[in-house]
């Protein structure tokens, strides 16, 4: 393997000793296929996204394994009235690569790009299958992921902190739950507030703030209730829409 700045090229030219070792590959899943292969793991160093090129290669043919094409879905009857069905899509059946190198998987730690690329030992040409028998390639805008000093040279990567929320200031502050289920004028009674504990007889009235989804609701103080009106409660999901109810 030669590392430059932002290149690595790899040559494989095997000796006797190679070719008997091919035989343990590990096994890789490469397009649905279990297939001899070595992972290599780099990390992006460029602005641009890393690129593959093959320099050389040879290959020998080698025995069928697994073939590969679209197959139409199978079909499902039209068993009631009504618009028919949308045909399904077809199905994809496992396929050997088209070439011995690829990207094998993308990914991120903060903020470095990281690329699993694997070597597979068998291929298609032309639709024929291939065994690898030497290789040379280069991946730009790239290094070995060992070559950063240790994962602590990720650490310095700040996390995207300016893209999380604040936390809401009604977080901190003393609030009840107030579930509404149907719409309409809601009532909550002052006595029920006051046996949770959340108001006693003292407390203005001016200070409790209802809330939903963040936004302040208008409250009417009714005798010994409060007041506020509710649109149709619930989502996709809920029965219910739950409003907060803060001391301001």
């Amino acid at each position: 393997m030669d590392v430059g700045a932002n290149r690595v090229t790899l040559t494989w030219q095997p000796n006797q000793s190679d070719r008997a070792d091919q035989s343990e590959w590990p096994l890789a899943e490469i397009n649905g296929l279990r297939l001899p292969a070595q992972l290599f793991a780099f990390a992006a160093t460029g602005p641009t996204p890393p690129r593959l090129h093959i320099k050389s290669l040879t290959s020998q043919p080698t025995g069928r394994t697994g073939s590969v094409s679209d197959q139409p879905p199978p079909a499902i009857p039209q068993t009631v009235d009504g618009p028919p069905r949308p045909d399904l899509a077809a199905i994809r059946l496992a396929a050997l690569p088209d070439t011995p190198v690829s990207i094998l998987r993308r990914g991120r730690m903060r903020g470095v790009e990281l690329l699993v690329v694997a070597v597979a030992q068998r291929f298609a040409q032309d639709g024929q299958p291939q065994t690898l028998t030497s290789l040379t390639f280069s991946l730009d805008g790239a290094q070995p992921l060992e070559r950063l000093a240790t994962p602590a040279a990720l650490a310095t990567q700040p996390f995207a902190l300016d893209t999380i929320s604040a936390p809401s200031p009604l977080a901190s502050q003393p609030r009840v739950r107030v579930d509404v289920q149907s719409a309409g004028m809601q009532e909550i009674r002052l006595d029920d507030l006051r046996g949770l504990g959340f108001v006693d007889n003292n407390t203005p009235l001016a200070r409790l703030q209802l809330y939903w989804d963040g936004q302040p609701v208008a409250l009417e103080e009714s005798d010994d209730r409060l007041r506020f009106y509710a649109p149709a409660p619930g989502d996709r999901w809920n029965a219910s829409t739950t409003y907060s109810m803060s001391l301001s």
